[in-house]
């Protein structure tokens, strides 16, 4: 909901001029000596009776009512505190205010109540009555909308969603799995990290407003936890991308929906960043109008804070064009029918719809390829027989590996998955190729190569390649039929040779034919 006070465009003297008006109308009333002796419920019903003629005044008289919302950024024209500085400052209006029984301390109270009740009153009888909302939209009309991709060129990922006066920055962060925020389970059946955390903003500029930030509130924890569902649905599986995602959406501007908002940007910053997300994610906030003497009713889609505000119903949904991925339903009556929610769910899907072609005018898919600024993650299984082999004695194989490729290799022992972080793409590759090779299961008809490192009498070995393993291929393999005296006669140090593995014993040697030199 914003805080703005609601404004119109008039000017000082136009106020002033309809406020004396109503002074002179109201004289007969105040001198009433009838009016001293009313009941304490009599006097509230006067004041409010008091503000609404003022209010209706001024809004038949400029019909300025669409222009409410269209002049919410005008500081010089403020109607409720020009109104509530008039009541306590007019002198016969004071009189008045005294003679109704109002202690000091509960004027503004007062005041501020009655115009809240006349304010509700008019905007839903201005809905039901003339189909007309506060900014002149239509029942069923969306403001306007723009995104854009990319705003921040150095993160991983980043969005701007504007939907009228609500702005909201969203901010993606790729990590690596070991970044996964961790939490406190009283037993092994909750979830104990996650990996996709959505953190909301709300600092108080967003409002026009000052003040100090005092920390996450009750409002930042629901808003981000609901855009978090939303877009849970959509998440790639861990085994599909291996990495910790951190959202965090910014609020430059607040006028309703901002949670709505924050669903869609950080959808967008998901594609942006490459994240392979199943589909993009929308969300919308659909209020009511309610006449419960008559059972008349009207749906709003996309409420603004004056609506919230003022409205019966505050029904966030989320989802993608195929069906909806959270909800959350608020209302001010105590329970809503089912021809209202049906109607709103299928005008929500309509205005679902129309969000996600405005997104997909910036973004309609998931990048190929992760921000080059990103870390580079690879993960492999090592089977559970290799694993003393890839550790080493004392870990001294793998942070050899960690060392000679500048990564980060996390190996769980009772899986056997290993993650391969590091910055250098290249590097991450060649430490995933080297450990391939080492768990490797070399079997018969297999074609391996390498450089000859070593000659003997009996035979040449060479360095089978990505493997810190040496092949011998024997002297009698080499002569292609014929004998041969001494192997170099046909090979030398450092030459290229192929062969086929014909044979493997129990201890893992081969008997290898000799294909010739590459």
């Amino acid at each position: 909901m914003t805080h703005r006070t609601k404004t119109i465009n008039l000017n000082i003297n136009k106020v002033e001029k309809c406020f004396i008006d109503y002074l002179n109308l109201s004289k007969v009333l105040i001198e009433d000596t009838l009016f001293a002796k009313s009941t304490k419920e009599d006097k509230d019903s006067t004041l409010k009776a008091m503000i609404t003629n003022f209010v209706e005044n001024l809004v038949t008289r400029q019909e300025a009512f669409v222009r409410l919302q269209a002049q919410l950024n005008d500081p010089n024209c403020q109607i409720k505190s020009e109104l509530m500085a008039k009541l306590l400052t007019f002198e016969l209006l004071e009189r008045q205010i005294f003679g109704l029984g109002l202690s000091s301390k509960s004027t503004n109270y007062k005041i501020n109540q009655a115009m809240y009740e006349v304010e509700t009153a008019i905007v839903i009888s201005n809905i039901l009555d003339k189909g007309r909302r506060v900014d002149g939209r239509k029942t069923d009309e969306i403001r306007p909308i723009t995104t854009q991709v990319g705003v921040l060129p150095e993160v991983h990922g980043s969005s701007l969603f504007n939907r009228g006066e609500t702005q909201v920055l969203n901010v993606l962060t790729l990590g690596t799995l070991d970044d996964a925020l961790q939490l406190d389970g009283i037993e092994d059946i909750y979830v104990t990290s996650k990996r996709y955390i959505h953190h909301y903003n709300f600092p108080s500029y967003s409002v026009g407003e000052t003040g100090r930030y005092s920390g996450t509130g009750r409002r930042e924890i629901g808003h981000g936890a609901l855009a978090e569902k939303a877009l849970m649905p959509v998440l790639p599986t861990e085994e599909e991308f291996p990495y910790t995602m951190r959202l965090v959406s910014e609020c430059l501007g607040s006028n309703g929906s901002t949670s709505m908002a924050s669903t869609c940007g950080s959808s967008m910053s998901l594609m942006h960043a490459g994240v392979p997300i199943k589909a993009a994610v929308a969300g919308i906030a659909m209020g009511a109008a309610l006449d419960e003497a008559s059972g008349r009713f009207a749906v709003l889609t996309d409420i603004q804070g004056m609506e919230d505000h003022h409205a019966h119903m505050d029904f966030k949904v989320t989802g993608t064009s195929q069906g909806v991925t959270a909800i959350q339903l608020d209302n001010k009556v105590g329970g809503l029918t089912v021809e209202v929610l049906s109607q709103a769910l299928n005008d929500a899907k309509k205005g679902r719809i129309f969000i996600l072609g405005k997104m997909a005018e910036s973004i309609n898919k998931s990048n190929p390829e992760i921000a080059s600024s990103a870390p580079k993650v690879k993960i492999i299984l090592v089977p559970q027989s290799k694993i003393r082999e890839v550790i080493g004695s004392g870990g001294a194989v793998i942070n050899g590996l960690q060392t000679e490729f500048g990564v980060q290799v996390s190996l769980e022992n009772e899986t056997g998955k290993t993650v391969i972080y590091g910055t250098n793409s290249a590097m991450v590759e060649a430490c995933y190729a080297k450990i391939a090779s080492m768990i490797h299961e070399f079997k018969i008809g297999e074609t391996i190569t390498g450089p000859v490192v070593r000659i003997e009498k009996f035979g040449a070995f060479f360095r089978i390649d990505n493997s810190d393993k040496d092949a011998m291929v024997h002297i009698s393999e080499l002569g292609n039929g014929k004998r041969l005296e001494t192997v170099e006669e046909v090979l030398k140090l450092g030459d290229r040779i192929s062969c086929t593995i014909m044979e493997i014993n129990d201890r893992g040697q081969f008997k290898l034919k000799f294909n010739g030199k590459m």
